[in-house]
C-alpha cells in the first residue's frame, strides 16, 4: 500500500545525505521522485570533481531534473583545483542557462580569476548572488541588469572608479543587502534602500578619509543601514569614522575590535547587539576578561541590549566554527553558542 505523497514528502525534505538520498532512488518509484527533488534543490560546496560533473551532465541532459535545481554553490581552492581544460569548464555554462529556476548563486574559481561569458543568455532570476571572482565588473554589469528579483548580493572585487554599478535600482525593490570591499559598497550602497552590509575591506581599500574613504558621499546610505558587519583580514576602517551615520543600526559586528573604539559604540542612538569577533586570520580575541569588557560597555550605551564576545574561532571538516558568549544588560552571560549564521533576528 502506498502512502500519499503529503506524508513522505516533509520527511524526505529534511535529509540532506547524499548518500541515503541516493539509496532513496533505487527505493520506489514514489520514492525516487521526491528524493529526486530533494537530491537536485541544493548542490553546494561539493568539491568531488567527478561529482561535479555527474551533476553537470545529468542537469544538461535533463531539463526536468534542471527545472529542480534551488541553489548552486561552488568555490573552487586547493581540494577542488583543476585545469582550464578541463571538461567542467565546458558543461558549467550549459548547467547554468538550464537551471531556469536557479535562485542561489555562489562561485569563485580558483584564485578568484574571472571566466568570461560562463552567464551569458542564463534566464535564471536569482535572489541571492554571491560572485567572488575579481576582475569581472563588465561580465556582472550586463549580468545584474538583468536581474530583478535580487534581494543580496555579494561580490568578490569591484573598481568603482571605471565601473558605475548597474543603475536599475528601482526595478529591484527586494534588494536590501550587499556584502563586499569598499569598491563595492561605494559603488552599490548609493541611490538604494539597504539595509544589511557586510563591509570585508581588501588590501588597497581606504580606512579614513585621508586615504580616500568617502564619508560624505555615503552619508545618507549610511543612516539607512540597521545590520553592518565590519571586517576581515585586513585593516578596516575606525569606528569613530563613521559612527555618527550610522543613526538607525540596531546591530554591529566588529571583527578586531579596539577599546578606542567605545565611545563610538556609545554614540550609537539605536544599537541593541554588539557582536565583537576575532580578525579573519587569528582564533582568539585580545579581550582578557569579557565579563568586565561587557559590562563597561553597557555602562557607557544607554540602547544596547545584549553583547556577543567570541571566545575562539577553529575549522571543523574545512568549516568555520565561532563560539561565542552572549551577555545581557543586568543579567551577566546569558548562554554560549556557536553559530554560522549572517544576520541574527531581532525584534
Amino acid at each position: 500500500m502506498d502512502f500519499p505523497v503529503e506524508l513522505y514528502r516533509p520527511v524526505i525534505s529534511y535529509i540532506s545525505h547524499r548518500p541515503t538520498l541516493l539509496s532513496l532512488l533505487l527505493a520506489s518509484h514514489h520514492l525516487n521522485v521526491e528524493a529526486e527533488r530533494s537530491l537536485y534543490y541544493k548542490f553546494e560546496h561539493v568539491h568531488n570533481v567527478q561529482t561535479q560533473v555527474l551533476f553537470l551532465n545529468r542537469i544538461i541532459h535533463c531539463p526536468r531534473v534542471a527545472r529542480l535545481v534551488y541553489s548552486y554553490r561552488f568555490e573552487i581552492d586547493w581540494r577542488t583545483n583543476f585545469g582550464a581544460d578541463h571538461v567542467y569548464w565546458e558543461l558549467l555554462p550549459k548547467a547554468l542557462r538550464a537551471m531556469v529556476n536557479l535562485k542561489i548563486l555562489q562561485f569563485r574559481t580558483n584564485g578568484g580569476t574571472p571566466v568570461v561569458g560562463l552567464l551569458d543568455v542564463c534566464t535564471f532570476q536569482l535572489e541571492h548572488c554571491h560572485w567572488h571572482c575579481h576582475s569581472d565588473e563588465s561580465q556582472m554589469q550586463t549580468f545584474l541588469q538583468t536581474q530583478k528579483s535580487l534581494r543580496s548580493l555579494s561580490l568578490g572585487g569591484w573598481d568603482d572608479t571605471r565601473f558605475p554599478a548597474p543603475s536599475d535600482q528601482n526595478e529591484q525593490p527586494d534588494f536590501r543587502e550587499i556584502a563586499g570591499s569598499y569598491g563595492v559598497i561605494h559603488a552599490f550602497l548609493p541611490g538604494r534602500d539597504i539595509t544589511h552590509v557586510r563591509w570585508v575591506p581588501d588590501l588597497d581599500d581606504p580606512w579614513d578619509i585621508s586615504t580616500g574613504l568617502d564619508v560624505v558621499g555615503l552619508s545618507p546610505s549610511f543612516r539607512k543601514l540597521k545590520f553592518l558587519k565590519l571586517g576581515g583580514y585586513f585593516m578596516r576602517p575606525h569606528l569613530c569614522s563613521i559612527s555618527e551615520h550610522l543613526t538607525s543600526l540596531v546591530f554591529l559586528e566588529l571583527m578586531g575590535y579596539d577599546k578606542m573604539e567605545d565611545a563610538s559604540v556609545f554614540a550609537l542612538p539605536s544599537i541593541k547587539v554588539l557582536r565583537i569577533s576575532i580578525r579573519w586570520g587569528l582564533n582568539k580575541i585580545a579581550i582578557e576578561d569579557p565579563q568586565a569588557r561587557a559590562g563597561e560597555i553597557f555602562a557607557g550605551s544607554k540602547s544596547l541590549q545584549y553583547i556577543e564576545i567570541e571566545e575562539e574561532s577553529t575549522y571543523r571538516d574545512h568549516n568555520k566554527i565561532q563560539q561565542y558568549s552572549r551577555w545581557g544588560r543586568d543579567v551577566g552571560m546569558v548562554n554560549r553558542y556557536a553559530t554560522d549564521e549572517i544576520w541574527p533576528s531581532i525584534c
